[in-house]
């Protein structure tokens, strides 16, 4: 139930996921870790602006019913605002919105089965820049750009229990292994948050500081691959000692992202194809014709890995279908969503689409994708 999010190349330098390095520069760094090194977790200061101000004290309040279901299997559901964020936890999908009509940013869970909207957190008081939210074991995780923090909420209550001090320009939590695992994009750092004692349990050094850090974080045979567009190399930390176990170069003009399907790593941001590569051995089995700005990770069908097409030309979002044998586009699926401003994700047997601007969720079951 792992994922990686998408969003448009500008609107990715401000905190979106993406796998093709779509903003920042400068030169490779040496990998690293700090690591055992336990950060106790942060209480809300007595004095000095506040990091988050969550009013909800009760359970949240259904506010959206569930989804819209067109004929071809594909559904949608209205959030009620402009949602900037998209995200898979342990049991549902969360989005943030930045301002709606009730108050400020919102956080909202959607049950991924039926489509109902719940508000988890209302009127989070943050400086301006992205915020991510993930829901794990009953708590949400709320990440905020410019504060370089990660707070933790009660999910039932929405009162806060701790905020963390992580690295810069934290982005969304990635849920892998047991834990949460945050990209600090300037401080070319991941972040290991333990969800049980609320600690952060690991710092690791992925890439060289300032922009173009970390931006691709999937779990995969026993790892946790990363790639920064600064920094052009596959990174393999393994969690049972919170290092740097594996290192794959690559040409020096790549700015990576990568995802792990079928054993294998597909890489972007060495030109105008994907590159697909052995995760033991680093050599590279091949290339696919479909230049990779972004994927949905653990998304396959029978032989087929679904990847994303984000074209400007284009009035719409697109899936292709890529045989695992051939490496060739077989198959293409157009959601209708309008390029450039989405973000999307694979979990819960779905394709999931945040269409941005137009504030509605769009879910594509794989059962709705075309089968050979």
């Amino acid at each position: 139930m792992r994922h990686i999010a998408w969003r448009s190349p500008l609107a990715a330098c401000l905190g979106a996921a993406v796998l093709v390095a779509a903003c920042g520069q400068g030169s490779a760094g040496t990998a690293g870790v700090t690591a055992g090194a336990t950060s106790p977790p942060i209480e809300s200061p007595t004095s000095g602006p506040p990091t988050s101000e969550p009013v909800v004290t009760t359970p949240a309040p259904t506010v959206a019913p569930a989804f819209v279901t067109a004929p071809d299997g594909t559904a949608v559901v209205e959030l009620g605002g402009q949602g900037t964020t998209l995200t898979a936890g342990d049991d549902a999908i969360w989005v943030v919105l930045p301002s709606t009509l009730r108050g400020g940013r919102e956080v909202l869970r959607i049950d991924p089965a039926t489509g109902t909207i719940t508000t988890a957190l209302r009127d989070l008081k943050v400086v301006d820049g992205p915020s991510h939210a993930i829901g794990v074991n009953g708590s949400i995780w709320v990440s905020s750009w410019n504060l370089r923090t990660v707070t933790r909420y009660d999910g039932v209550s929405g009162d806060e229990i701790a905020t963390l001090e992580v690295g810069r320009d934290p982005l969304w939590p990635v849920l892998a292994y047991g834990d949460v695992w945050i990209m600090n994009y300037r401080s070319g750092t991941i972040s290991r948050i333990d969800p049980e004692t609320g600690v952060v349990a690991a710092t690791i050094e992925v890439a060289a500081p300032g922009d173009g850090g970390p931006m691709s974080l999937e779990p995969g045979g026993g790892l946790l691959w990363t790639a920064a567009p600064n920094t052009p190399a596959i990174l393999a930390i393994d969690p049972a000692t919170n290092e740097v176990a594996r290192t794959i170069e690559l040409d020096g003009t790549c700015r990576p992202g990568v995802t792990y399907l079928r054993d294998q790593l597909f890489v972007g941001g060495c030109g105008d194809t994907t590159i697909i590569i052995d995760p033991e051995t680093g050599a590279r089995i091949g290339e696919s014709p479909f230049p990779m700005p972004g994927l949905t990770s653990r998304l396959e069908t029978g032989d087929r890995v679904w990847m994303v097409s984000g074209d400007a030309t284009r009035e719409d979002l697109r899936l292709a279908a890529v045989s695992a044998a051939t490496l060739e586009v077989v198959d293409v699926f157009s959601t209708g969503v309008g390029v450039p401003d989405w973000y999307v994700t694979g979990a819960f047997d779905s394709v999931w689409v945040n269409s941005g601007l137009f504030g509605r969720i769009l879910r594509v079951p794989i059962a709705a994708l075309p089968s050979p």
